[in-house]
């Protein structure tokens, strides 16, 4: 499959219209993804969906998960969201996001894109993403057996959704800011480790 074309820019910096996201571009795509998908997807989602999408080995172009990362039932829901999303300009802003995190990805730059500081409203819903992503594109990961385990080579992933989860009708203890920053460390490293491992056997 034919690789994503990156643009880069020169001296300056990359063409208007490309490049990393700026914050009111995030805010912006955040509030029209979650209104667009009736608060299915939001900016820290998409992150997660796109980092699992950028970690296959053959790459997916954007038409092949519009359905999944917006949540629709059917081509007919699909198409109808993703011209939705071309109209307000959501859909320009995702696909520049896309694009970053495929280039950070492949030159080590790659970490996890959050929104928000508090634990269950940023790694979970990045996790959550992320793992969606990966169910996806679930039959283009044989290479690394268990990456949907929870004690596999993404486990870090996994307890992140954990983390959130209400147990018995109990939201779980805090984490602490150490504890968060070890949780999300790991789970850059655990990133990280599978993308190549994938290109080495895939």
């Amino acid at each position: 499959m034919r690789r994503l074309r990156v643009i880069r820019g020169g001296a300056d910096g990359p063409p208007e219209g490309e490049g990393p996201l700026d914050q009111y571009e995030i805010e912006t795509l955040n509030d029209s993804l979650f209104e667009l998908t009736e608060g299915e997807c939001d900016f820290d989602g998409l992150d997660g969906f796109c980092t699992a999408m950028a970690l296959v080995p053959t790459l997916q172009m954007p038409a092949r998960w519009y359905w999944s990362v917006f949540d629709a039932e059917n081509e007919e829901e699909t198409d109808s969201r993703v011209a939705a999303a071309e109209e307000t300009g959501t859909l320009a802003l995702l696909l520049r996001h896309w694009r970053t995190v495929v280039r950070r990805m492949e030159t080590d730059e790659w970490t996890m894109s959050v929104t928000e500081p508090t634990f269950c409203a940023s790694e979970a819903a990045w996790a959550l993403g992320f793992l969606n992503g990966l169910d996806t594109v679930e039959h283009l990961w044989g290479p690394v057996p268990g990456h949907l385990e929870d004690n596999g080579p993404l486990a870090s992933v996994h307890l992140a959704v954990e983390r959130a989860r209400l147990i018995e009708g109990q939201v779980p203890p805090p984490m602490s800011t150490a504890e968060r920053a070890d949780l999300a460390a790991r789970m850059v490293a655990e990133v990280k480790q599978v993308y190549h491992d994938l290109r080495r056997v895939g």
